[in-house]
C-alpha cells in the first residue's frame, strides 16, 4: 500500500519545505521503520502562478501498520509541519493500493 500525502504551498516556502522534509521528517520516518520507500513527486498539473504542489509516498503493509504509526509518529510530525511553516503549507493524504 501507499500512503501519499500532497502537499501545497506558497512559491516562497518550496525550498524550504523540500530541506525540511528531507532533512528533518524523512529520518524522522526511516527510523521508525513502519514507513518506508519514501518518494517526492513535483505535482506538474494545476499548478497555479504563486503555489506549487508535492506529493509524498510512503509504502507501509497495511491500514493496521498505517493507523500504528500515525498515532505514534504521524500526527506529531502533522503538527511539527504546520508550526514550522505557521500553516502557510497544507495537505491531505490517500490510501493507495495496486488495481
Amino acid at each position: 500500500m501507499i500512503y501519499n500525502t500532497t502537499y501545497t504551498m506558497p512559491l516562497a516556502d518550496e525550498q524550504h519545505f523540500c530541506i525540511w522534509l528531507k532533512e528533518c521528517m524523512l529520518p524522522q520516518v526511516a527510523q521508525d521503520g513502519t514507513m518506508h520507500s519514501p518518494r517526492l513527486l513535483h505535482v506538474l498539473s494545476h499548478q497555479q502562478a504563486d503555489s506549487t504542489s508535492y506529493c509524498l509516498h510512503l509504502e507501509v503493509s497495511d491500514t493496521q501498520a498505517l493507523h500504528k504509526w500515525y498515532l505514534r509518529q504521524g500526527a506529531q510530525l502533522a503538527q511539527e509541519l504546520v508550526r514550522v511553516f505557521n500553516g502557510r503549507i497544507v495537505g491531505f493524504s490517500t490510501l493507495l493500493e495496486d488495481a
